[in-house]
């Protein structure tokens, strides 16, 4: 069985949980201007994720490299977002540097409201069902809308709607791996329908 972006996703979260801790520390000590020693900064390894979630196809080892990227992008973003102090708090790896600007370009194009007023070109629900822009899943549904959806009058109707309400559901969807199994559950036969 292939594996998934939200597999990828749940062993980030659990490797990145311990330093998460750690890093509180350090973040209300230098709000409060306090003395503090800022933990050591994660390294995550690409190489270290295929071998634990036993990724050996080339298909389960681009999904953790985009999984992964997608998620250290994510979470860097939220370390810029503080400031220049909170630097410290960035994670590192060796996942390529074109993939990472990637992952950031996506993050910033899929996550940012602005973004996404000036281009409604994501997937939303699927993408955080997902956890990336490029699973087969959602390559498949954006094919259809693109190529079917758009091509109707009640199709265009309905790609509108969509974009006025699906951010929101997806945030709610990202946020929760009960949510994420629901929207799997859901999508499964329509994606199957679809191919």
């Amino acid at each position: 069985m292939p594996i998934s972006p939200i597999k990828v996703r749940d062993l980030l979260k659990e490797k990145t949980a311990e330093y998460g801790k750690l890093s509180k520390k350090a973040i209300a000590a230098a709000r409060d201007g306090d003395e503090f020693s800022p933990p050591s900064q994660l390294f995550i390894s690409e190489k270290d994720l295929c071998e634990e979630l036993n990724a050996v196809s080339s298909e389960d080892k681009l999904t953790v490299r985009q999984a992964a990227a997608l998620y250290i992008a994510e979470t860097n973003h939220a370390c810029e977002a503080m400031g220049p102090n909170f630097n410290f708090l960035k994670t590192k790896t060796d996942i390529p540097e074109e993939e990472m600007k990637r992952a950031a370009s996506f993050r910033e194009s899929n996550y940012d409201m602005n973004e996404f007023n000036k281009s409604k070109s994501g997937c939303f629900i699927a993408t955080a069902t997902y956890d990336s822009p490029l699973s087969k899943e959602v390559i498949v549904l954006k094919k259809w809308r693109d190529q079917t959806l758009l091509n109707t009058s009640i199709g265009r109707n309905f790609v509108k709607f969509y974009y006025i309400f699906s951010p929101t559901i997806a945030n709610y969807i990202r946020k929760s791996n009960f949510l994420k199994m629901i929207m799997l559950y859901i999508l499964k036969p329509i994606i199957k329908l679809l191919k």
